[in-house]
C-alpha cells in the first residue's frame, strides 16, 4: 500500500518560527495578531475548531471565537502544548467535524500549499470558516524577503503569498471570502471619517507585512432556484389556446344568432 508523502517543510519549519516569534518583532507581530483575531472571530460560531501550527503556545489565538472547544495540531505535539501530533496535509481528524479551521502561517512554510486547502476544506462541516494567516507579499517583509532569501533564515526562506492568490484558490474550493485584515507591528487603527484618512488606512492594511483571510465554505447554492434555470417547463399552451379558441366560438355563435333575428324581422 503506498503511503501518502509527509509535508517535510512545514513540519521542519515549526520550531523555527516559534522561535521567531519569541524575539522583539515577532512579539509585536502576535500582540497585534491577537487584537486582530479578537475583533475577527465573534462572529463564528460552532462546536469544535482547530488550529494547524503552534506559534506561540502562551497565547490562545482561538479564545474569542463562539466554540464549544478548540484543538491545537503541531508536529512537536503536547511539547508546545499542542493537543495532537499531526501533519498539515494529513490531519488525523474526522471530515465534516469542524467550525473554523485555523492555518497560522501554514502555507508559507509548505511546499504543497493546494493540498493543504484540501484538507482544511475536507475537515469542515458545510458552512464552516477557513481562517489564513500569512506574511503578506507586497510588504516591507516582502522586500526584505527579495534581499535575503538566499541567506535562509526565519521568515525569509517561505513561501509568500499575496492576498489576491490567497482569493483565487478558496475561489476554486467554493469559499467565499468573509472578511480581509492586515497586522503590522503599530498599533491597530480605528476608523477614520474622511476620504483621505480612509484611504491611508486602507494603504496601511494592504501593505501590512502580515495578512488575515477569514472565508467561508459555500456547499449550498446561494439561490437554489438557479440550477433549474436551463430547464424548460412545459407550457400550458394547448389550455390557454383552448380558452381563446372557446371564447371565440361563443362569440361567433352568438353574431350569428343575432343576425338571423335581424333577417326574421
Amino acid at each position: 500500500m503506498r503511503t501518502k508523502p509527509v509535508e517535510k517543510t512545514w513540519l521542519y519549519q515549526q520550531p523555527a518560527l516559534r522561535q521567531w516569534y519569541q524575539g522583539s518583532v515577532g512579539q509585536s507581530l502576535l500582540t497585534h495578531t491577537k487584537q486582530r483575531l479578537d475583533l475577527m472571530l465573534p462572529q463564528v460560531f460552532g462546536f469544535r475548531g482547530v488550529q494547524v501550527g503552534q506559534i506561540c503556545d502562551q497565547t490562545p489565538l482561538l479564545e474569542r471565537a463562539g466554540l464549544m472547544r478548540s484543538f491545537v495540531v503541531d508536529p512537536e505535539g503536547g511539547k508546545v502544548g499542542a493537543d495532537m501530533i499531526g501533519d498539515a496535509t494529513q490531519l488525523p481528524l474526522g471530515s465534516d467535524s469542524f467550525n473554523l479551521v485555523f492555518l497560522p502561517h501554514t502555507l508559507d512554510f509548505c511546499d504543497r500549499p493546494h493540498q493543504v486547502l484540501r484538507e482544511a476544506d475536507r475537515l469542515l462541516t458545510s458552512d464552516g470558516y477557513l481562517l489564513l494567516m500569512g506574511f503578506n507579499l507586497f510588504s516591507g517583509f516582502g522586500v526584505r524577503r527579495a534581499a535575503q532569501k538566499w541567506r535562509g533564515g526565519m521568515p525569509w526562506q517561505g513561501h509568500f503569498f499575496t492576498r489576491g492568490r490567497i482569493a483565487d484558490w478558496l475561489s476554486l474550493l467554493n469559499f467565499q471570502v468573509v472578511e480581509v485584515a492586515g497586522v503590522s507591528t503599530g498599533p491597530i487603527s480605528r476608523p477614520l471619517s474622511g476620504g483621505f484618512r480612509e484611504q491611508m488606512r486602507g494603504l496601511r492594511e494592504y501593505y501590512s507585512p502580515v495578512y488575515m483571510v477569514l472565508a467561508r465554505k459555500q456547499t449550498v447554492p446561494l439561490n437554489p432556484a438557479m440550477e433549474n434555470w436551463g430547464k424548460r417547463r412545459p407550457q400550458p399552451a394547448n389550455v390557454v389556446t383552448g380558452l381563446f379558441n372557446d371564447g371565440a366560438r361563443r362569440g361567433n355563435t352568438q353574431r350569428e344568432n343575432q343576425n338571423d333575428s335581424l333577417r326574421d324581422k
